[in-house]
């Protein structure tokens, strides 16, 4: 699915529609048995080649942890598995194209001048309605001159993309740290500024290109840190039960058209459009930092932590019962996934999500978490440290075809995300507002 940031070529691929894994040794110039070593943590002192190669494999299991591992992962699994398992259900192509659409929205909406750099001096988040995607969010970004020079739409793929490039990072100067060697993290930290400017990268980086802005007083480390946080947070959250604030939509979208602000409020409290929420966490947050100073007795991690829950209290709540609260509905909605995968026979994705579960909430070590083995070009498989047994060739190519076929019958749809007209969501949200019964009416499309 990506690649790696700084690099042009395509260093490993997550197939969303089968789990699977595959990198590219021979472009990383690494022995299949080296390979084994690095994951497997055997090995110190790790080449410029073989930190790439650790990097790519870290970057590529976040998107199989996300896509299997979580809320979002866990729904998004059972609606995959019910097309491969029947292509010719119409109903559960379109339920599944409208998780898939909020990933292709990027790359269907992006308006990109396709030059190798771009000057901004400030981003803004606007909202927007695309009759194909539905309400969404975009990144416009301004140059010198305060003129439109890009604009990036915020998408699941910037989320998914933008949490397995804060973590590969992270990893990265972990490394640095660990050997104490400053120039290298200066030059890590000077190239990821400079990627920020590639306008063919945004769906790595426009998140961490607004936090840029909206974090002017945190370090690098830290702002990959946020990010993590708050991608696996949106994630997870539930589906049902705690919708974001809508005093904070109103006070953040207060000039933008009401009825795509309600249409917004309505995705949110039905569980979609996760991305928009990640970016209304990522402004709320800034003001708890602006207003709140750093506690120097507590971890950075602990306390980005906190002030995101702390967003969703309601009422007289404390911290601990907003925490437990969210817990136990995120527990009771990720047990149900996992025992509909087990029902529908996705036997690699329930196997994910089970032996995953502590994925969600906790601060995560991806090279300890149970994972399958990773295919590479050359043909070799390399295992975990926390190996899953199960056939990773058998799976591709039980699934391939219809993989292969899915791919063809989305390209065929054309209003991707089934959503509602913001005119009927605005009405059908002032209903419910001022108590009116609105199940049994009908509005105009």
């Amino acid at each position: 699915m990506s690649k790696n940031v700084f690099n042009s070529k395509n260093l490993g691929e997550y197939y969303f529609f089968l789990h699977y894994i595959e990198l590219d040794d021979e472009v990383m110039m690494i022995p299949a048995q080296r390979a084994s070593q690095v994951v497997l943590q055997q090995t110190n002192n790790l080449s410029a080649e073989e930190i790439l190669f650790l990097k790519t494999y870290l970057h590529e299991t976040t998107h199989l942890l996300d896509s299997s591992a979580s809320i979002w992962g866990i729904e998004y699994s059972i609606r995959l598995i019910n097309c491969l398992n029947d292509m010719s259900n119409t109903k559960s192509m379109e339920v599944f194209a409208t998780n898939h659409s909020e990933i292709e929205l990027h790359t269907d909406l992006l308006l990109s001048n396709e030059r190798e750099y771009f000057e901004y001096r400030e981003m803004r988040s606007v909202l927007s309605y695309d009759i194909s995607h539905g309400v969404h969010l975009q990144f416009h970004y301004y140059n010198n001159k305060h003129i439109l020079s890009h604009k990036t739409p915020v998408s699941m793929l910037s989320v998914l993309e933008g949490h397995a490039f804060a973590v590969e990072q992270l990893k990265e100067i972990e490394i640095y740290e660990n050997k104490n060697d400053i120039v290298s993290l200066k030059l890590l930290e000077r190239a990821y500024l400079k990627t920020l400017h590639n306008p063919l990268r945004t769906e790595y980086t426009c998140l961490l290109a607004f936090s840029e802005q909206i974090y002017p007083n945190k370090t690098f480390k830290e702002k990959l840190i946020i990010l993590d946080f708050t991608c696996r947070f949106c994630l997870n959250i539930p589906s049902i039960g705690f919708p974001f604030p809508s005093y904070y939509i109103d006070g953040l979208f207060r000039n933008s058209d009401e009825k795509l602000v309600s249409s917004l409020k309505m995705d949110l409290s039905r569980g979609m459009n996760r991305s928009s929420l990640l970016c209304l966490i990522l402004i709320v947050l800034k003001y708890s930092f602006d207003e709140v100073q750093i506690n120097e007795d507590d971890t950075f991690e602990s306390q980005v932590e906190d002030r995101v829950f702390d967003i969703f209290r309601q009422g007289n709540q404390t911290l601990k019962q907003c925490k437990q609260s969210l817990l136990s509905l995120w527990e009771v909605e990720y047990d149900l996934g996992c025992k509909l995968l087990d029902e529908k026979g996705f036997e690699l994705a329930n196997k994910l999500a089970i032996l995953n579960k502590g994925y969600s909430w906790n601060k995560f070590d991806h090279i300890t978490a149970a994972l399958p083995e990773v295919g590479l070009v050359t043909g070799s498989f390399i295992n975990a440290k926390n190996p899953i047994k199960f056939d990773m060739e058998q799976h591709f190519y039980k699934y391939f075809d219809a993989a292969d076929q899915l791919i063809k019958s989305l390209q065929n749809i054309n209003k991707k995300k089934q959503h509602l007209n913001p005119n009927t969501a605005h009405a059908w949200l002032n209903d419910i507002n001022e108590g009116k019964n609105s199940f049994i009416k009908f509005y105009d499309e």
